[in-house]
């Protein structure tokens, strides 16, 4: 699951008009660890493809804390993907 939300988050970056940045890059994996570590597959499969309140809450959460070390540009662009994505 890490690795297809990184892989998607990548992907964000690279419909942008600038080529991913390490910043970009250090933001999706730290996006993905860090919502897999909080988020069950369990929880997940439950939620039959719904985006719960308690999924949002963990995304938000995971997009506020990895965007604390990256280009605040990096960061709006990544909490932006989040919203899109759900």
């Amino acid at each position: 699951m890490a690795n297809n939300l990184e892989t998607s988050c990548s992907n964000h970056f690279r419909k942008r008009p600038n080529k991913p940045s390490s910043d970009s890059k250090k933001f999706c994996s730290c996006f993905a660890g860090t919502f897999t570590s909080t988020i069950s597959l369990r929880e997940l499969d439950a939620a039959n493809g719904v985006v719960t309140s308690e999924i949002q809450e963990q995304f938000e959460r995971a997009a506020e804390f990895c965007g604390r070390d990256v280009a605040p540009s990096v960061a709006q662009a990544g909490r932006a993907w989040i919203m899109e994505s759900n």
